[in-house]
């Protein structure tokens, strides 16, 4: 899905994909989120990773960037980097990474729209937006901002209550105009929840090696995981970039023979 285009110092720069990432909370979707984009980056993609979670802002923490503080706030913000991985959360100003942030609906909705449109991201293939657990004020104020730009992701497992989350949110995105790419199985084997009518883009198995990752600083930039989840992951990865940048309405194979055929 194409993005915007935006001006910074004479150069036109481009974000083509947004990807929102949602589901239940405690399903694992930070953490996919981040591994997704790591994934990428090894790929060689130009990733960027927004932490619109306003309320627990911790992506922060799980790449273990310490907190910069209030006045590194301005108007014009750069992203910033990690790896390769460009950067942004409400956790990266706080004076304290146990800050707690509490704010009514209409500041949310500025903050975010200056994420988005005020923040120099540079010319990337993706900007992953780590969404809030549940519905909330944040899954309305993009599925205003980036209508008709952004696709999602839905993260669940096979309890009944991740499963009735995702459907609330794909009828929740489907109305404010954001399509779904699929649907990721967290901790779980390849079976499909009863009900859940999404094309289902891979399963990602329980891996302990992460528990253990995540009591470490930074500890997800050199987690591995076992064979069985490195598979898994790269698989899911490379489904989902194909899906970001194939045509609406469009399957590849019917995409192709236009192409071949100059049309």
């Amino acid at each position: 899905m194409k993005g915007n285009k935006k001006i910074f110092g004479g150069i036109e720069l481009e974000i083509k994909n947004y990807l929102l990432v949602v589901g239940k909370g405690g399903v694992g979707k930070t953490t996919l989120s981040l591994l997704l984009a790591l994934r990428w980056l090894e790929k060689g993609k130009r990733v960027g990773i927004l932490d619109a979670n306003l309320s627990s802002p911790d992506i922060p923490l799980y790449l273990g960037i310490p907190p910069l503080g209030i006045e590194t706030l301005k108007e014009d913000i750069e992203p910033l980097e990690v790896r390769g991985l460009k950067v942004l959360s409400l956790g990266l100003f706080l004076e304290r990474r146990w800050t707690p942030v509490s704010w009514r609906g209409p500041i949310r909705h500025r903050v975010l729209q200056h994420f988005l449109n005020k923040v120099q991201w540079g010319d990337l293939e993706l900007l992953l937006i780590d969404m809030p657990p549940g519905i909330g004020e944040e899954h309305l104020t993009l599925g205003e901002l980036l209508k008709g730009k952004a696709q999602v992701l839905f993260v669940s497992d096979s309890s009944r209550g991740a499963v009735f989350e995702v459907k609330r949110l794909n009828t929740l995105f489907r109305q404010l105009g954001i399509k779904p790419i699929g649907v990721v199985l967290n901790k779980e084997s390849w079976h499909r929840p009863r009900g859940l009518k999404l094309k289902l883009l891979g399963a990602i198995p329980f891996e302990p090696e992460l528990l253990l990752a995540s009591k470490e600083e930074g500890g997800f930039l050199y987690f591995e995981g076992s064979k069985t989840f490195r598979t898994s992951l790269k698989r899911l990865a490379n489904r989902s970039f194909r899906m970001l940048n194939q045509e609406p309405g469009y399957p590849l194979t019917l995409k192709a023979r236009i192409l071949l055929k100059g049309g």
